[in-house]
């Protein structure tokens, strides 16, 4: 449980802020976030960065793994999240990371003119892509092969990793997790888990490969029917990308919702 007191008051000294956007960057060791500080115009002594570390570690921000006798710290981006965007429902945090979106595409700065004459940009626009489909099995299998057994519908070419031949999506059991598609020792990042009911209804923040600052959610429900269940698959999102995304987007979820109802039934109702 995340204590949001501690989050708080961690983020609110200058210099532990300054350390987190180090470690957005990826692991650092405790020496190096030292000369982070030193290089920002801070200028602590060793002993005021460890501390500044240890309340970062106390509020969950930071974890710590050994490597030998240094000491790798590691931003826990879970906690981040749950301590401020995770605080809003799942609509309003749609509806947050598009305006962030907008925002970053309307500050960006203008091409030069030789850019602007060779290179074409699409419009930003809005796709929403909704794909359903009726399988003859009760809903609690579907949520199953949904959340836990994936490999065999989850599959190329419509995944992140496209040139690997076995993708497991993994999907975390709390919200804040990251969704991740994973093919042996390699990962890729779909986004991060933003609601699970579980048996019922998934959502994830998720961007769209190619597409430039395209970013928006991805939802599933599973509802009962006479006949077994009905699962929906919706993605919908904003940024710059053509026409032709929306057909590639559309194919890719229905692939995925015929290859899980073969894998349930062997045949789709419908």
């Amino acid at each position: 449980m995340v204590d949001h007191n501690a989050v708080w008051s961690a983020l609110s000294h200058p210099a532990r802020r300054r350390l987190l956007e180090r470690l957005r960057d990826g692991p650092a060791l405790t020496g190096e976030l030292h000369a982070h500080l030193a290089t920002s115009g801070d200028s602590p002594s060793r002993f005021a960065t460890q501390r500044h570390l240890q309340t970062l570690r106390e509020a969950g921000l930071v974890s710590v793994t050994e490597r030998g006798r240094e000491r790798v710290n590691v931003l826990n981006g879970s906690t981040l999240y749950r301590a401020t965007v995770g605080w809003l429902d799942p609509a309003s945090r749609s509806v947050a990371e598009s305006l962030d979106t907008i925002r970053h595409l309307a500050e960006k700065p203008i091409a030069d003119t030789r850019k602007e004459s060779t290179m074409t940009q699409p419009p930003i626009r809005h796709l929403l892509v909704e794909q359903s489909t009726d399988i003859a099995a009760p809903p609690d299998r579907a949520w199953q092969a949904l959340t836990t057994d994936t490999r065999r519908w989850w599959r190329p070419p419509f995944t992140l990793l496209s040139d690997a031949d076995d993708v497991d999506l993994e999907i975390p059991a709390e919200v804040g997790a990251p969704v991740l598609e994973r093919a042996g020792d390699r990962t890729a990042l779909w986004g991060t888990l933003i609601e699970r009911q579980d048996g019922h209804a998934l959502a994830w923040s998720s961007r769209i490969c190619g597409a430039d600052a395209a970013i928006g959610t991805v939802r599933v429900r599973v509802e009962p029917t006479p006949a077994g269940c009905t699962v929906t698959f919706r993605q919908e999102a904003i940024g710059a990308f053509d026409t032709q995304t929306d057909d590639d987007v559309a194919l890719g979820w229905r692939t995925k919702l015929d290859d899980l109802g073969v894998l349930l039934t062997g045949a789709l109702v419908g």
